[in-house]
């Protein structure tokens, strides 16, 4: 689990989620989406060409909002295989992203 401007945790079937919260002290809420309807709220889930990306059981994971430019990108760290670390990133903007990624392998 890990929290920048999101709140990214691992759920039971492996996926990647990530929630944006009011933290309001005892009133603490998910927001509502950019301009969505009644009931929907500021989330996501990591997927890469339309198919949800798993991160090995029990993972790592870290993240963080880099700013270049003015723009705000979110950067998500985990495990997919057990012999990397995995980068997936996306601009944080109102209309979401689409999730980019990078592995890099680690020395064994």
């Amino acid at each position: 689990m890990g929290f920048t401007n999101y709140l990214v945790c691992q759920l039971e079937d492996y996926t990647i989620h990530g929630y944006n919260l009011t933290w309001q002290a005892e009133n603490t809420t998910f927001a509502p989406a950019f301009g969505g309807d009644s009931g929907q709220y500021d989330e996501f889930t990591i997927a890469v060409s339309g198919q949800n990306v798993l991160g090995l059981p029990g993972t790592h994971l870290s993240n963080t909002a880099l700013s270049n430019s003015g723009n705000v990108y979110l950067t998500i760290f985990f495990q997919t295989e057990g012999s990397d670390i995995s980068l997936f990133d996306r601009p944080d903007t109102s209309a979401g992203g689409i999730w980019t990624s990078a592995t890099a392998p680690l020395n064994q």
